[in-house]
C-alpha cells in the first residue's frame, strides 16, 4: 500500500506487522516498521505507535529511550 499511494491504508497493516514483530523479540524489525507507520499516522494511531516506539528503543538499549516517553 506504500507503494501504491496510499500510505494512510497501509498504517493499519504496519502496526499489526510490528506488534507481531515485537511479540517475537523483533525488536529491531518492529522498531523500522513502527517508524514507517508513524511517518502517516494520525490520532490514536500515531498516539499507540509513538508508545511502541518508545518500548521498542527501550528493548534494543538505545540511549533515546528515556526521551522517547516523555
Amino acid at each position: 500500500m506504500l507503494e501504491g499511494g496510499r500510505p494512510v491504508e497501509a498504517v493499519p497493516w504496519l502496526e499489526r506487522a510490528a506488534a507481531s514483530a515485537a511479540a517475537v523479540a523483533a525488536y529491531a524489525d518492529a522498531l523500522v516498521l513502527t517508524e514507517r507507520a508513524l511517518q502517516h499516522a494520525g490520532g490514536g494511531v500515531r498516539t499507540r505507535l509513538l508508545a511502541l516506539r518508545a518500548d521498542l528503543l527501550f528493548a534494543v538499549g538505545d540511549p533515546v529511550a528515556p526521551i522517547a516517553y516523555g
